[in-house]
């Protein structure tokens, strides 16, 4: 502020510039227009930057729960490429780190550990979007589809827990996979592909969920392995 009294008061009166100018009302214009600009600038900043680091956190995580929904809802061949995805998520990532730590190293509704997580989630979807063929049709659409709706509604801020009707779906979905296998006498990479990114939902997902599938398809899977 003293420096701004100097600029347009003492340079502005003593016509500091090229071209001398004794008009009154040029010289009262001007000064009434630099102080408005500055005022005003200074309000539009600060509308701008009330915007705290939380909501913005808050928001880069909904875009990537909207993304996950997307995912697993669509069979568009761009949503099968977990290169892109992973781009894009690490981008994310840099721009959440520095906004939780700004916010003290914690925001209400969003975990540093969850960006990791739903990294790890989308290139399971994407996985499974690329072999969903290797699953039967409609236990790959009730597994995609519960997916999509759960990270959607958690996009929407209406629901946070974890659905307890998805752990029946990845497990009849894995069983599924791994009967396959066994009736094929195969291994091939697909399948393999399929029961890695089944047993990654399943333990990101649910992590303290028990192994509920020691049946004979895990045995014999362990027998052939």
């Amino acid at each position: 502020m003293p420096a701004m009294a100097l600029i347009f008061g003492v340079c502005g009166t003593l016509a500091m510039h090229d071209t001398a100018s004794s008009d009154l009302v040029s010289f009262i214009n001007s000064m009434i227009g630099q102080i408005v600009g500055v005022v005003v600038a200074a309000r539009v900043t600060r509308l701008v930057r009330s915007v705290g680091a939380d909501w913005s956190a808050r928001r880069i995580q909904r875009a990537t729960w909207r993304e996950l929904g997307d995912m697993a809802a669509s069979s568009h061949p761009q949503y099968a490429q977990s290169d892109a995805y992973a781009v894009r998520m690490l981008d994310r990532i840099g721009l959440l780190a520095p906004r939780i730590a700004q916010a003290g190293g914690t925001v209400e509704g969003v975990a540093a550990n969850d960006a990791l997580r739903d990294l790890r989630m989308g290139a399971d979807i994407a996985v499974l979007q690329r072999v969903r063929g290797q699953l039967p049709l409609a236990t790959s659409a009730a597994l995609l589809g519960g997916i999509s709706r759960f990270f959607r509604q958690r996009a929407e801020g209406r629901m946070n827990p974890r659905p307890p009707g998805l752990l029946p779906q990845i497990d009849e979905a894995l069983g599924a996979v791994l009967d396959a296998r066994d009736t094929a006498s195969s291994s091939s990479s697909a399948s393999r592909s399929a029961v890695t990114a089944l047993v990654g939902l399943r333990r990101n997902l649910f992590p303290d969920a028990p192994p509920s599938l020691a049946g004979t398809s895990l045995t014999s899977q362990g027998a052939s392995a």
